[in-house]
Order: structure tokens, then C-alpha cells, then sequence
């Protein structure tokens, strides 16, 4: 079912009763969830700094515990299993259509979905069954429910991808067909910690810290790769960060670096990151896609000016000082954090819902952030 939304901008409003708990961040658009009470609100990414959910009606209501995700085309998914909601917001001009799509009743009340996209079509997993909602409805079991993660918001595909302890998935959209391929072919049964998978370039891509294997999935079997990686056995988590031609894996907590698609080379210097003119010409339109972030590992004990740098990260640093007026608005107002919160830093959840925490530590950060508390 479609149903054109035109939000209002802004609309009297007393109650400081919203608490944004979601950020979302893909094509343009950004998304913000107030899970508790179940309210979306969208908006553009220049319109963020001066944006207040208590000025602005949301996009979408009755989605309370719900969880979101933004994709790569700008459209804004949310479920809501405790209300048998999954529903899409698509951008079209300055209104959204609203997407009502099919919810199985098996899924009612599950909590830990985690959401994402597949193109502009959102996919469902529930990490505990280990079964997959496709777009179309139907409702796919991987017959594996190990540390499940769905994959990162991503471009049109033909499959949804999952990675579990031991295994990446490919899921067919059209008949839910699933592939499976081990991490280790050696040690079938040896798992990890999966990074949520990724489809970059025509390829999918995944990797697992603690048993630090890495896979490179690719159409034909001429570019695939399942090997160990240096120094990603001592990793505890990892993520993928990609931004039009480059594809990095991030140690979110030491800030290693290693580059997929360069036989997994660890590098601890952006500098030494092959900035193409895709990344370069500030006149193309920026990615909302790389993400670099925790502890910068070049960081001394002592602070110093900042150097300025012509580096990947520019888009979130005007998105990090817009989360941080959020944060702002908020202090003195009940907020839990109180009057000393520092910047919030990333911690991850499920793909696509980032989840956040105050901490005195200093993140990098990259052109994405998924979800952030403010």
C-alpha cells in the first residue's frame, strides 16, 4: 500500500518528551527514531542543523520499539515487530511515500530484529531463528543462527547477504534461494565475530575478527578469495566501510585499517589510502557510505592543533557537529547523559542501527553514521 506524506516543517509544539535514539544517514536523507515512543521524522542532509523533532511532525508514527535503517538511494525503512509494522518512507521530491509492506505473523513481538537494505527494497533478519524477511514477503531460514549480521545498507542486488560465525550467505530475492560459503574451508567449525557483509563493486565482501579470516565473494570464481588476514585474529570487531571505489575493513576499536580489494594490505595512515579523484572532486556529489571511526591509532597522549587534511571524512564532521547541536538542544532537559556528556561514540549493533554511548574517548569518524544516539 502507497500513501503520500508531506511532512510539515515545523508545528508548535511544548512537550520535550522525544528522545532520538536512531540517526540514519543515505543518499541525501536523513532519518531519526524515537523508538520509545515510535516516531520517524526525515529530513535533508543541509536541513539537519537546524532541525528539531519538537518543531517538526513526524514522517511516520506507530512503529514504538521499533528500529531503522537508511538507504543508499535516501529511503527510510523502519519494523516495528511489536506492532507488525515494516514500512518504507521513499523520497520523492520534498514529500515521502509510505510503503506499507507485508509483516509474517511469525514475527510478531521478536526482539533484536535487525534492518536493511537491499536498493531501495528493505530486508528483515531475526538473528535468533536465523530466518530472513525478503522484500516480497516471504520469509527465508538460513538453518544457522550463530552471531548472526545482516548486511550493510547496499546498492540493487539480485541477494540479500548475511554473515554468521562461520558462514557468509547469499539469499536469492527472487526464489530465496540460499548459497552458502565458509570462512574457513579448512576449519568449517572454527567462529568468529562477523562484520556485517557488504556488497561492493559486483563483489561481497566479509570478514570475522578473532578467527581473522576475511572472504571476497564475486560473480565467477576468477577474483574470490578466503584467507587469514595479519593482525585480524586479534581484532573484536570489525566493520566495513565503503565509499565509491574503496572498500576498507575498520578495527572500530584500534583503528586498524586493511583494504579488501589489495590482498587485505594493513595500513595505519589514510595518507596512505589511494584517495582517487572519485573521492577527491568535492564536485561530485559526496557518499554517505565510509564510515572510519574509534580511536584514531596515530593519537598521542597530549592534544595539538588540528592539521587540515584533504581526506574521506568530510561529509561527517558537518554531520558530527549536527549531532552534537542535538545533543545540546537536549542537555538540561532530562537528558540521561546530564550537563558533562562528552560527544557520543559509536558502538555497533545490528547492520544498518549503529548503536552509541557517551565515552571521554575521541572517534573518527567517516561519511556514514548509521545510527547514533544523541
Amino acid at each position: 500500500m502507497r500513501q503520500s506524506i508531506r511532512p510539515s516543517p515545523s508545528s508548535a509544539r511544548s512537550s520535550n518528551s522525544e528522545l532520538i535514539d536512531g540517526v540514519g544517514l543515505g543518499g541525501g536523507t536523513v532519518g531519526l527514531i524515537d523508538s520509545k515512543a515510535g516516531k520517524v521524522w526525515t529530513t535533508g542532509f543541509k536541513s539537519l542543523p537546524s532541525f528539531s523533532p519538537e518543531a517538526a511532525e513526524p514522517t511516520t508514527e506507530g512503529v514504538e520499539d521499533g528500529t531503522m535503517a537508511v538507504g543508499k538511494d535516501g529511503s527510510v525503512h523502519v519494523v516495528s515487530a511489536k506492532e507488525k509494522i515494516l514500512r518504507t518512507m521513499q523520497a520523492e521530491g520534498s514529500a515521502f511515500t509510505r510503503i506499507e509492506h507485508k509483516f509474517p505473523d511469525e514475527l510478531a513481538s521478536v526482539k533484536g530484529l535487525q534492518i536493511s537494505s537491499v536498493g531501495d527494497k528493505p530486508v528483515v533478519l531475526d538473528p535468533d531463528s536465523g530466518k530472513l524477511l525478503l522484500p516480497d514477503g516471504k520469509l527465508v531460514s538460513l538453518g544457522d543462527s550463530n552471531g548472526l549480521r545482516l548486511q550493510e545498507p547496499g546498492p540493487k542486488s539480485s541477494d540479500a547477504l548475511v554473515a554468521s560465525s562461520t558462514s557468509l550467505y547469499r539469499v536469492s530475492l527472487e526464489d530465496g534461494a540460499v548459497t552458502q560459503k565458509a570462512a574457513d574451508p579448512d576449519n568449517p567449525n572454527a567462529r568468529g565475530s562477523a562484520a556485517p557483509p557488504v556488497l561492493h563493486q559486483g563483489c561481497a565482501y566479509a570478514a570475522w575478527a578473532n578467527t581473522g579470516r576475511f572472504v571476497r565473494d564475486c560473480d565467477g570464481n576468477a577474483d574470490d578469495v578466503s584467507r587469514p588476514a595479519e593482525k585480524l585474529e586479534a581484532s573484536k570487531s570489525v566493520r566495513f566501510r565503503t565509499n565509491r571505489k574503496i572498500i576498507v575493513l575498520n578495527d572500530v576499536a584500534n583503528g586498524n585499517v586493511w583494504l579488501p580489494d589489495k590482498d587485505m594490505v594493513l595500513v595505519n595512515d589514510w595518507n596512505n589510502i589511494n584517495q582517487s579523484e572519485d573521492v577527491d572532486d568535492d564536485k561530485k556529489e559526496d557518499s554517505s557510505d565510509l564510515n572510519t571511526q574509534q580511536q584514531d591509532p596515530n593519537r598521542t597522549d597530549e592534544n595539538h592543533p588540528p592539521k587540515a587534511e584533504n581526506d574521506l571524512r568530510r561529509p561527517a564532521r558537518a554531520f558530527d557537529d549536527a549531532a552534537r547541536d542535538l545533543q545540546r538542544q537536549r542537555r538540561g532537559r532530562g537528558h540521561p547523559d546530564g550537563q558533562g556528556a562528552q560527544p557520543a561514540v559509536l558502538r555497533h549493533g545490528p547492520a544498518g542501527t549503529q548503536r552509541a554511548g557517551f565515552a571521554d574517548r575521541r572517534a573518527r569518524r567517516g561519511d556514514r553514521i548509521d545510527v547514533l544516539h544523541v
